[in-house]
């Protein structure tokens, strides 16, 4: 093998080698690949932190997701920015807006975190039916809300790493400007015949002049 081949050979190889670190290298920070949490863990937090009160019920996912490490409570967030994205659905609009008596985007987003603050069991008994709603929400529309339960795990785990929430591995929808799209489903109407007989117990509870 003459001496110019095996420059070219060598030459070949050192390039092999660095590309790949050159791609690592350039890899964002904060781009780590998380697998969400699986769901019997997720609800378990979420099912313990249960209270009436929201501030008792934000104390004590904020001690639960203290205890984990920075990358399961990415984990966690990222299986609650599922579910959101699961419960974006038309049906479910449509029983929030029965309920509050009309709901912006932004109110059903917070209703949807409401929703799942509720716990595992009436999380999946809305999903499956949205009429049955009615047999336990708030009379009052303002507590079909909780907003502040997207921004829970972001802060917990700023706090952990010592670096922006914004660069939480996989952040949620409910932070970026396109959110979850479109929902899925059958648009619901605002007729209120219509609405009565899509949602008749959500009605009778909360249907103008019910």
């Amino acid at each position: 093998m003459s001496a110019r081949l095996r420059s070219l050979l060598f030459a070949c190889f050192a390039v092999a080698l660095v590309v790949p670190t050159i791609a690592a290298s350039a890899k964002p920070r904060g781009a780590a690949t998380i697998i969400a949490m699986p769901n019997e863990r997720f609800w378990a937090i979420m099912d313990e932190s249960r209270d009436q009160d929201q501030q008792a019920q934000k104390t004590s996912l904020r001690r639960q997701l203290f205890a984990l490490r920075p990358d399961e409570i990415a984990a966690w967030n990222m299986r609650l920015d599922q579910l959101m994205r699961a419960s974006y659905r038309w049906d479910l609009w449509g029983a929030a807006y029965v309920a509050m008596g009309g709901a912006s985007e932004d109110a059903f987003e917070y209703f949807r975190l409401w929703l799942i603050a509720q716990g595992h069991n009436r999380f999946e008994q809305v999903m499956a039916d949205p009429d049955t709603l009615a047999e336990f929400a708030p009379s009052d529309p303002e507590q079909l809300d909780f907003e502040d339960l997207a921004h829970i795990a972001p802060d917990v785990w700023s706090a952990k790493t010592g670096r922006s929430w914004e660069k939480i591995p996989n952040i949620s929808a409910f932070f970026e400007p396109t959110g979850y799209g479109t929902p899925s489903g059958q648009e619901f109407s605002e007729d209120p015949k219509e609405l009565a007989a899509r949602y008749p117990k959500l009605w009778r509870r909360f249907g103008t002049g019910s």
